[in-house]
């Protein structure tokens, strides 16, 4: 089933059904042999970005069992990293050749990206020999397994408490108005902090979107997606980020102080490009003050339950 509510006359039971095929598929993800490690931690780590989404979406219905519901997601993905975060800095350095393949002498950068793979590749080759480190990552994933199976015993119990789409409405106001405050402040006060803040909320907002997308299909189908593509900009300006600091950080990466201060160069002018194409997506998905917003979707919902 999608993730998303069908039936407005049966909330309670729509969003027990959503946060159970939710843990379900990350459980069964968790045991698929035909994944890799990397695949595998960024699946998992979905199931709980969409989870933490959805109980921010019913929040106000909830109660007290949402900080406790979101600690347990939050907590249960955060041992999972690293596996997949590994190759993340040479497809960010392949992204920014790409941007500027005409203007670039790209085979004078590639000792940097050669370096990068020995860098990958003595981080993994560590990780897979280190005993202590195979025992973290089997602690953590039995600890996720457990805090997955407690969450699915207790879904019933929080999920039976939304009876009304006002509960739904409440949830897309309060992140729809963090979302848009995040973007005035990244953009008066820019920092690599304030961007990721707002991609948090941006990617909220589009988990929203899809779970409230049967209110009127093609309206809300072009929101998550139009948020789920500047989510994806603010997370490359992210990457970006990490990026210029690793090579700040370890110099000889880039064989030569010229070529550190060309790839940085470069990088400036990616993310100065990123931050203004986000700023753009940003003024149109933000541009409706949140009360105006929630009373549309008020009226969808009236049409929808009808």
């Amino acid at each position: 089933m999608p993730f998303m509510y069908k039936n407005p006359a049966e909330l309670a039971s729509e969003t027990q059904r959503i946060a159970t095929e939710q843990i379900d598929r990350a459980m069964q993800e968790l045991d698929d042999s035909s994944l890799d490690g990397p695949v595998t931690v960024h699946q998992v780590r979905k199931r709980c970005k969409k989870m933490r989404g959805l109980l921010r979406l019913v929040r106000s219905g909830i109660g007290s069992h949402y900080k406790k519901e979101n600690n347990r997601f939050r907590n249960a993905a955060r041992p999972l990293s690293g596996a997949r975060d590994a190759s993340v800095m040479i497809d960010t350095y392949d992204s920014l050749m790409e941007a500027f393949t005409d203007e670039i002498d790209r085979p004078s950068f590639a000792p940097l990206r050669g370096k990068l793979t020995l860098r990958m590749n003595a981080t993994q080759e560590k990780e897979d020999s280190a005993e202590e480190t195979q025992d973290s990552v089997e602690k953590a994933l039995a600890d996720f397994k457990h805090r997955m199976n407690e969450a699915c015993e207790l879904v019933p119990k929080w999920a039976s408490r939304i009876t009304d789409i006002s509960d739904l409405l409440a949830g897309m106001e309060n992140t729809y108005r963090r979302g848009r405050d995040a973007m005035k402040t990244a953009y008066s006060k820019p920092s690599g902090k304030h961007f990721h803040e707002w991609r948090k909320h941006v990617k909220y907002h589009s988990h929203h979107c899809r779970l409230l997308r049967a209110l009127w299909p093609p309206v809300m189908k072009a929101r998550a997606q139009e948020a789920g593509r500047l989510a994806d900009i603010l997370g490359d300006a992210h990457d970006l980020e990490v990026f210029r600091e690793l090579l700040q950080e370890d110099p000889g990466l880039c064989v030569t102080p010229e070529r550190q201060h060309a790839i940085l160069e470069l990088a400036d002018r990616r993310s100065e490009s990123l931050h203004e194409e986000a700023r753009l997506l940003g003024l149109r998905l933000f541009a409706t003050k949140p009360k105006h917003l929630i009373k549309s979707l008020e009226r969808y919902a009236t049409a929808w339950s009808s």
